[in-house]
Formats: structure tokens, sequence, C-alpha cells
């Protein structure tokens, strides 16, 4: 009985290590109750998620692609994790006090001109948690997808911004697999809003990498998706024409893009 009893505690203490809660790991007296285990789950998918996307944003803001990407990637292992695990899915469907929706968006400066045909989108996306309204509202898949679209989508930043500064394709390359993987999340969220700009964004600059590697044909069937994507948002919301300033720079990108589509080629 008593061995019985150390090992669940043992086994709950190495749980709360594991999640970064050392005080509650150190402290053999307290035997956590199931809803703080419960509790625990919630806030190592969301609060710790959130957290580690904001220190990559502070970092991608300091052009320290490489330590932003780290921690984005153990945001992403993070998210795996609770999505392949029945238990820990399990317990955040009993407990998950809040909804995870998109954050401000955080201005990235950039160290290179922009192109004047068309122009990346340096705005990295954070994550924010609202309290439940409607106990209906809940939906942990969709947040989780959304965790992961955000996550996938700040790499893809971290990795395109690499390859304008070095001039190196491969980065590039990597850049353009997050992005089309971020998109690939976004089917399984409702759409709104601010969803449609993540959306617009991630094919945005999907394009913006077509365009540096010559791909012409990607470049317009992206272009195509952000136009009717931006299209539908409009139409579902009644804006009548007169977008949110968070969608301006992907209508100046698509008038430009336009432009130099219609202007003749120089003579040879």
């Amino acid at each position: 009985m008593i061995s019985s009893t150390v090992m669940k505690l043992n086994h709950k203490a190495v749980s709360f290590l594991q999640h970064q809660d050392y005080e509650t790991a150190g402290n053999p007296t307290t035997l956590p109750t199931t809803k703080q285990t419960k509790q625990s789950a919630s806030t190592m998918i969301s609060s710790t998620v959130m957290k580690l996307n904001h220190k990559a944003v502070s970092f991608l803001q300091h052009q320290d692609y490489e330590t932003a990407a780290n921690l984005l990637q153990q945001g992403i292992h993070m998210v795996e994790h609770a999505m392949q695990d029945p238990e820990e899915q399990d317990e955040m469907d009993q407990v998950m006090p809040t909804r995870i929706a998109l954050g401000p968006l955080a201005s990235v400066s950039l160290s290179m001109p922009q192109q004047d045909s068309f122009g990346i989108y340096s705005h990295a996306m954070t994550a924010a948690a609202r309290p439940l309204t409607d106990p209906d509202e809940q939906d942990e898949d969709q947040d989780l997808a959304l965790l992961y679209g955000i996550l996938f989508y700040n790499v893809g930043l971290c990795l395109h911004l690499q390859g304008l500064v070095s001039g190196t394709h491969v980065f590039l390359n990597q850049a353009k697999h997050c992005y089309e993987t971020a998109l690939g999340t976004l089917g399984a969220i409702d759409r709104n809003p601010l969803i449609v700009l993540l959306e617009v964004a991630l094919l945005n600059n999907e394009a913006h990498i077509h365009s540096c590697l010559c791909d012409h044909e990607r470049v317009g069937v992206c272009l195509n998706l952000m136009q009717t994507a931006i299209r539908e948002v409009n139409a579902d919301y009644q804006w009548r024409g007169n977008l949110p300033r968070e969608f301006k720079p992907f209508s100046r990108n698509l008038v430009l893009q336009a432009g130099s589509q219609l202007r003749p080629a120089p003579a040879a």
C-alpha cells in the first residue's frame, strides 16, 4: 500500500517536473488533486506553449532566428504529444476554462529591402487565451490545431527571413514546407476574420518564396487563393470592400502583382 502510494507520488512528481512545475514536483508532502492534475494538462498545452511562442517572437524581433525556431519547435513537439496522447486529451476535455485565439500581431523589422512588386508579410503571430462564455464552445481539437498553425507559421517566418538574409534557398524551401503545414491545419478550424488573416498571411509568404525561386505559376496559384479568401471574408462580414487595416498589405500585394503582370516585358 505504502509503496503503491509512493510510486504514484513519484509518477505525478515526474509529470509536473516534465511540465516545468518544479514547486509541485519538489513538494512530496502535497499530493495534487485530480482537478489539479487535469488543470496541469490544460496549462501545459495552453499556457506553456503560448509562453514559448511569446519568447520565440521576442527573439524573432531581435533577429535571433535560430533561438526563436528552437523555442517554436519545442512548442510543436508539446502540441504533437497532446494530439497523440488520448489520456491527456481526455483530461483537457473536462477542464479547459479558456479557448485559444490569435493574439496581437507582432511586427518584425526587416534587415533587407522589400521587393517593389511583392512584399513579405513580416508580422509574427501570437496566441491568447479567452474565457469560455458557453460550455458548448469548448473544442480542444480546434485549439490544438490553431496553436499548431501559429507555431508553424512563426517557424516558417524564421526560416523565410534567414533565407532572405543569407541568400540560401534551403531555408526558403524549409519555410515553404512550414507554411504548407500550417495551411493544412486550418481546415479543422472554424473560419473567422482572424483565421482568414492567418490563412492569407501564409499564402502571401508562400507566394513570396515562389517569387524568389522564380516559380511564377505557383505565385499565381497562391495569389488566386488569397484573392478568393479575401473576397469570401469580405462578403461574409459585409465589409463592402472596407477591409480592416490588417488585410491592407495583402490587397496591396495583389494590386502590385497584377500590375507587374500587365507591364510589357523589356525588349530583347
